[in-house]
């Protein structure tokens, strides 16, 4: 039991510290594609040192230390989409438990319950329509606060 709190542990601090990432990734991208020509070190550097309280290290000024990042030049995705993720991750979880009892995915009833209420709608209905239906409710942050806050 005591590796399972420490796995239970870890997980709810990367969620945390993944949530202030997102932040930090989806406001520089919005305030980017807003004005571009802006200082966009001091931007990237405000925007961590507001959401994860990182202060930028000495000599940094002129830099592009947010070119660094992989998805804001090669792959934009939205980053918050990833979050979204988690949310309805979190959610699913919820609504297996009030459906199955349990929150385990290793059950046939659980694929039971994925199959019909995720899978089986295909593509016929909007991300909403499916997270209401697999869920009984919309997207909140409401499951995910339980799980990890």
């Amino acid at each position: 039991m005591e590796l399972m709190q420490k796995a239970d542990a870890s997980l709810q601090r990367r969620q945390l510290i993944f949530s202030r990432w997102v932040m930090v990734m989806s406001a520089f991208e919005s305030e980017l594609y807003r004005d571009p020509r802006q200082d966009l070190n001091r931007l990237w550097w405000q925007l961590i040192e507001k959401y994860q309280k990182i202060s930028p290290p000495p000599g940094r000024e002129g830099k592009a230390d947010w070119a660094a990042k992989y998805h804001i030049g090669l792959a934009p995705v939205y980053y918050f989409s990833y979050l979204l993720g988690e949310l309805f991750a979190s959610s699913i979880e919820e609504a297996l438990e009030r459906s199955c009892g349990h929150r385990r995915f290793n059950t046939s009833e659980t694929g039971r319950f994925l199959q019909e209420k995720l899978f089986a709608p295909g593509n016929r209905w909007s991300w909403g329509e499916l997270v209401q239906n697999v869920t009984g409710e919309p997207l909140t942050s409401g499951a995910w606060l339980k799980e990890f806050c």
